[in-house]
């Protein structure tokens, strides 16, 4: 299982691999790749909570952004994202690029910007 450094390493793994996949034609799978690097930054922040939240499940992690105090402010960012990963592989929807600027990427940048202070080390 992956700690917080882990989960902050994997959000950057996944947010490299979309980079890769921007001058491709799977914006498909870009847009999921960057909905995976949210998760991988809200699993960050949930196990640097005492005590620790390493959630299993998307339901269990969802309803945890939504009530939690602190981040519950990026329940909208990451639903986008999530919704735009479940629009992609399962009704064959192909975001464009104003997609990426006006929605994806910037919803990945309020998750991210928000979650980075309760990370950061030490």
């Amino acid at each position: 299982m992956l700690d917080t450094l882990g989960h902050l390493q994997h959000a950057k793994h996944n947010e490299q691999f979309a980079e890769f996949l921007e001058s491709t034609s799977y914006p498909d799978w870009r847009a999921t790749a960057l909905f995976y690097a949210a998760l991988h930054y809200v699993q960050s922040y949930f196990l640097k909570q005492i005590p620790a939240r390493p959630f299993k499940t998307h339901a269990a992690r969802d309803t945890a952004i939504r009530l939690d105090v602190h981040i519950g402010g990026i329940w909208n960012d990451y639903r986008s994202l999530k919704d735009w990963s479940l629009k992609t592989r399962y009704e064959g929807k192909q975001p464009d690029e104003k997609d990426f600027k006006n929605d994806i990427l910037k919803s990945l940048e309020t998750i991210r910007k928000t979650i980075y202070p309760y990370v950061a080390s030490p």
